[in-house]
């Protein structure tokens, strides 16, 4: 019993962490699909631009990455060339700046919607994202 209620914490915990009260004025956040953190077992990288991100998370439709500045981009940005790499596999993507929240410690997230134009990209990042999903709830 001591498990399940480990992850119902843990799901709770992580209800609160999706929910980014006061970014947006007064409004809150709340994603469509769970974000699985990004790490050694999922591995991924990301590049705008030619630029490389780090990537702290990533779902079926989006990703967030870190960065050191603020004013990269404004909320509701749209950006081109936008290379995500697994591996061997690239997918290339437009995306959308959703949100971008200051760290406490340095730094700010940013959250952006994935747009992919071949149907085959969208497929692989579905079965990715689930498979990550199974390793970070099988810890």
């Amino acid at each position: 019993m001591t498990d399940k209620n480990s992850l119902l914490d843990e799901l709770k915990e992580l209800q609160e962490t999706l929910e980014l009260g006061g970014v947006f004025e007064d409004k809150a956040v709340v994603r469509k699909t769970f974000r699985v953190p990004v790490g050694d077992q999922t591995p991924v990288s990301l590049s705008i631009a030619g630029v490389a991100y780090r990537v702290a998370n990533i779902s079926e439709g989006g990703v967030g990455f870190l960065a050191e500045r603020g004013d990269l981009v404004e909320v509701g940005q749209r950006m081109d060339s936008l290379e995500l790499r697994f591996d061997e596999r690239q997918v290339r993507a437009q995306g959308t700046v959703r949100h971008v929240t200051p760290l406490e410690d340095e730094g700010f997230l940013y959250g952006l919607s994935l747009e992919m134009e071949r149907e085959e990209d969208r497929a692989f990042m579905v079965g990715f994202v689930q498979r990550a999903r199974e390793r970070f709830f099988a810890q």
